[in-house]
């Protein structure tokens, strides 16, 4: 008897919201149960949220005991939820006090999702009681101590930091860095980073932590003290070092490294740290890559540091392996950078060298066009891709594919606007618009028009219309978003309308299209339309871009008939705002009941957020949620959150 009336209960509480009824007065006052279920935090914040929707808040909370009776991980993560939406702060630091002493693995997951929600909810004190007992929870950025330091002090936040900050690994310590950089006071802490490198000079984790911490401060500072001090043992950290060095300012010690690990011998101590996806290879064959790995390097730093002459000579050395002469372990786009730098034209004197052997071969005049483009030279550049597209395969194949997309990288990087719009084009006309191929060309358009340099697209370009009028969905690439941009007049979206009718993949794009260009009136009856014909398992997006057209529109009524589809997409932070909007919705339609009736669901799922309230006060409901909050503050006087909501009424 009571399994049944508590169903009926349920159900109330479920349909009440669209007959009407009173919903606060059918939650059900006894607290949920539970399954036996993992200790993870968004599983279990996902239960409360549903739970919360047929249960009274205020009741669970008052249901669970001051004294945990339980060391479940997964019931004391519930039961800080349930006090902290309900205000009940006592019991609330009593449940933190048995959660921080959980394993460091539970504190690293869930009690950082714990401290994140403390501190969106304002429970900034709750967060750092949380984070000041479990070390591993951190949760937070160096935002949340930089208002904390206004509050008490820049002091006493840096000695809590400090107390935690215990070595490299420790998130802590970067989060005390980045607190001390807005104060002004960062520089000793990197100074201290800087002495622990000299006490570990051949420790590659010190020297990175000192290095994250110049880039933190400044990354345009001197490090080149590093070259004296730091004593890396091995090649293959050397290299990495070179790498972590790449920042313009720090060029001259990136090289000086680069230059050790050239010089260093390698041992099995290198090779052991690399994973060879095949058959290990040869100890000869290993050294070769790496040494060549640290020559490309080491290459790319002298010529971005001016030092034409030795990025030539090792790009020399790097090509002489090779029977014709060309480097194989950088692009011929490389090779050309290096020798615009140095001067010198060997690589191009090879490359032409080949060409009577090579003149019918796209690869070719790709490679050779690669070569101009790093040594920015146009015209050649030029010349070379257009042979390289008259050679290419006249189809869609993935040969033709290659050369079109480094020719029109090419394009792009040197602005040539007009001249990749004629490639494209022609690239789209070649093919049928139903073809993957006509589609990957728009999407290049379509990538092309959010750079201003771009004049595409002309929405009224038959062309467009064309591949519209052949492709089944609108979806990808977003070409109808991006014509709307430039249409004018309804002549488009008639046109769009009529080709999308009956199309369930372009129907709902239309839609989305016309929501974002702020046609709310205009796409509700497109999106009524694609709701009844798009196919069940892909109307959630369409459920929810019609719910947001008539909210935008003032149609609550209508919003409200959508709540329960639009409800099961959400999560639970996301249904109390919706919720909240709902009401505001109500309110400003002048409809109070409706709106309060909204509010108690909303309050039911997090009664301390404050989204919507000043929006509820200004469209006319301060008095019904003065009484409102008072009325809950009698019936539940353990909780925090009313007076809160009242203190925020009374100066809204």
């Amino acid at each position: 008897m009571r399994t049944r009336h508590l169903v009926f209960l349920v159900v109330l509480a479920c349909g009440s919201l669209l007959r009407g009824v009173d919903a606060s007065e059918v939650f059900v006052q006894s607290p949920p149960t539970f399954e036996k279920e993992p200790a993870e935090w968004h599983p279990i914040r996902k239960a409360v949220g549903h739970a919360l929707r047929t249960h009274s808040l205020s009741a669970w909370a008052k249901s669970i005991s001051p004294e945990p009776k339980t060391q479940d991980p997964a019931g004391l993560l519930r039961d800080a939820i349930v006090l902290a939406l309900a205000g009940h702060h006592d019991k609330l630091e009593r449940r933190l006090g048995v959660l921080v002493d959980l394993p460091p693995e539970f504190q690293r997951r869930e009690l950082s999702d714990l401290v994140r929600f403390l501190d969106h909810r304002g429970l900034k004190r709750h967060a750092r009681t949380v984070m000041e007992h479990a070390p591993h929870a951190v949760g937070v950025t160096a935002g949340f101590f930089r208002v904390w330091g206004d509050e008490a002090g820049a002091d006493v936040v840096d000695r809590w930091l400090a107390a935690r900050a215990k070595d490299l690994e420790d998130p802590w310590l970067w989060i005390r860095l980045r607190f001390r950089k807005h104060q002004g006071t960062a520089e000793p802490l990197v100074r201290m980073l800087a002495e622990r490198v000299r006490a570990n000079p051949t420790s590659l984790a010190h020297i990175f932590a000192y290095l994250s911490g110049e880039g933190i401060l400044d990354d345009t500072r001197d490090v080149s003290w590093l070259e004296e001090v730091a004593r890396p043992r091995l090649a293959h950290e050397l290299l990495k070092l070179g790498k972590r060095l790449r920042p313009h300012a720090w060029r001259r010690t990136q090289i000086h490294f680069l230059e050790r690990a050239l010089e260093t011998p390698l041992t099995e101590a290198d090779f052991g740290v690399y994973e060879w996806h095949a058959r290990r290879p040869t100890v000869e064959r290993m050294k070769a890559m790496i040494l060549n790995g640290i020559k490309v390097e080491l290459m790319d730093a002298y010529r971005r540091a001016g030092r034409g002459e030795e990025a030539q000579a090792l790009l020399e050395d790097l090509a002489a392996v090779h029977p014709d002469g060309l480097p194989r372990a950088v692009s011929l786009k490389s090779a050309g950078m290096v020798q615009r730098v140095s001067g010198y034209r060997v690589i191009e004197k090879r490359i032409l060298e080949q060409e009577e052997e090579s003149k019918d071969s796209a690869t070719y005049w790709i490679k050779r066009g690669q070569y101009y483009a790093g040594r920015k030279e146009k015209e050649p550049a030029w010349a070379a891709f257009r042979k390289a597209l008259a050679l290419a395969p006249d189809d869609a194949s993935y040969e033709r594919s290659r050369v079109v997309r480094e020719y029109e990288h090419w394009l792009r990087t040197v602005d040539e606007y007009a001249a990749l719009q004629a490639l494209l084009w022609s690239e789209f006309e070649r093919v049928p618009p139903a073809s993957d191929y006509a589609k990957w060309m728009i999407a290049e358009f379509v990538d092309m028009s959010r750079d201003a340099r771009g004049t595409w697209p002309d929405p009224d370009d038959k062309r467009l219309w064309r591949f519209l009028a052949a492709r089944p969905s609108w979806r990808h690439p977003r070409l109808l978003g991006t014509m709307a941009r430039k249409a004018d007049g309804p002549a488009f979206w008639d046109r769009a309308r009529a080709l999308a009718h009956g199309e369930p993949e372009r129907v709902d794009v239309l839609g989305a299209v016309m929501l974002g260009a702020e046609k709310y009136e205009m796409a509700v009856p497109v999106l009524e339309y694609a709701l009844k014909i798009v196919p069940e398992d892909r109307r959630g997006s369409v459920v929810s871009d019609l719910y947001r057209a008539y909210l935008w529109l003032g149609q609550w009524r209508s919003a409200e008939s959508l709540w329960a589809l639009q409800r099961a997409r959400l999560r639970p932070k996301e249904e109390a705002v919706g919720l909240g909007e709902l009401a505001a919705a109500a309110a400003k339609g002048g409809n109070a009941a409706a709106a309060l009736r909204f509010w108690r669901l909303r309050c039911n799922q997090d009664l301390g957020s404050i989204k919507w309230l000043p929006e509820m006060a200004s469209a006319g409901m301060r008095a019904p949620l003065r009484s409102f909050y008072e009325a809950w503050a009698r019936r539940d006087p353990a909780s925090v959150h009313p007076a809160r909501m009242l203190e925020i009424l009374a100066r809204t």
